[in-house]
């Protein structure tokens, strides 16, 4: 259960699902389109999780008496995760967005994303919440794990946690507009601020610590 809540706080932190919260946190009234975006992203990541998961039971890819293939999976998605540490280290993945937005017009340089959450639609801001949290690496990584639990009801909990955990940053931003939306307005722009500045390192981080004990996790399993 803990390899579960570890991939989950990684996801949390994952610049996508950050980018749509924080544009999101800068309309006049955000609460609606939270619970929109929260929804949207949570019914489908749960949905395709329970889905991957009987898909992984059924092919018996991750059962207790498969020694390889599961592994190999492990360090596969840690493979994965360093990559993306890596990339976005050395700024590529920066680079990479900069030239795709020079190769467009002007007037398309702003992000779908942006544009969609931008208009304050509520269909827009479910469909965005579905989008934007497809399932990535560290879900996929959980959800093998999740997969050789025994019975469908510690399966289910334990994907409904993780998504819980995943997205706790819209949760927290939720709760708190509800409560005070004064309070909250005056410290959107602190957030954003701390987003721009730490986001890069913590994702860094994030994705070199996983991808790192996915990879010895998988070595130690091939050679025991």
């Amino acid at each position: 259960m803990e390899h579960v809540f570890l991939f989950a706080l990684v996801a949390a932190i994952y610049p996508t699902l950050l980018a749509g919260l924080i544009v999101i946190l800068g309309r006049p009234q955000p609460t609606r389109l939270l619970f929109a975006y929260l929804v949207g992203g949570m019914s489908a990541s749960i949905a395709l999780g329970i889905a991957i998961v009987i898909s992984l039971r059924g092919s018996h890819a991750v059962g207790h008496s498969n020694h390889t293939t599961r592994p190999v999976a492990d360090v596969v998605a840690g493979v994965v995760s360093l990559t993306v540490a890596l990339l976005v280290w050395r700024g590529q993945a920066s680079r990479a967005l900069d030239w795709r937005r020079s190769r467009k017009p002007a007037k398309q340089k702003t992000p779908w994303t942006t544009r969609a959450l931008g208009s304050g639609s509520l269909k827009l801001g479910f469909a965005v919440g579905v989008l934007l949290n497809l399932p990535g690496v560290w879900y996929l990584a959980a959800l093998a794990d999740i997969a050789t639990k025994p019975g469908v009801g510690a399966e289910l909990a334990l994907i409904v946690l993780f998504n819980v955990v995943m997205f706790i940053l819209v949760e927290v931003a939720l709760v708190v507009f509800l409560m005070d939306e004064a309070r909250a307005r005056s410290q959107v722009e602190r957030f954003s601020s701390w987003v721009h500045q730490h986001g890069r390192q913590l994702g860094i981080i994030g994705a070199t610590g996983v991808g790192a004990w996915l990879v010895v996790k998988g070595i130690v399993a091939l050679v025991s």
